[in-house]
């Protein structure tokens, strides 16, 4: 789901679609804080835009993050299946401190 489309399911007041991200939901939830507000006349228009950027900009960071941390952790455990394949063949002493700096994500070893 883009940002625009939870932006105008938020605007509507439409449900929260069901099985979304934590990220999705921290901007849905606050999107549609934001046009309540402005809809009740709370805040004017120029603060509700800029509350809707700072959203989205954090959602965007957020998002990114969690996509990164996932992609570094697929990475991870690829390399250190691979070298638990290559440890079972050899018993190499350097092959296990090789997983151990992966798995302590120390490269100063």
């Amino acid at each position: 789901m883009t940002v625009e489309e939870m932006s105008q399911l938020a605007a509507k007041n439409e449900p929260m679609p069901d099985l979304i991200s934590p990220a999705d939901t921290m901007l849905y939830q606050t999107l549609r804080g934001i046009y309540i507000a402005y809809s009740a006349k709370r805040i004017d228009r120029e603060q509700a835009v800029n509350e809707k950027k700072q959203a989205v900009a954090a959602y965007e960071y957020y998002k990114k993050l969690v996509d990164d941390t996932y992609v570094m952790y697929q990475e991870n455990t690829k390399a250190v299946y691979n070298l638990l394949r290559e440890y079972e063949k050899t018993k190499s002493a350097e092959t296990a401190h090789e997983m151990l700096k992966i798995l302590l994500r120390r490269k100063d070893w």
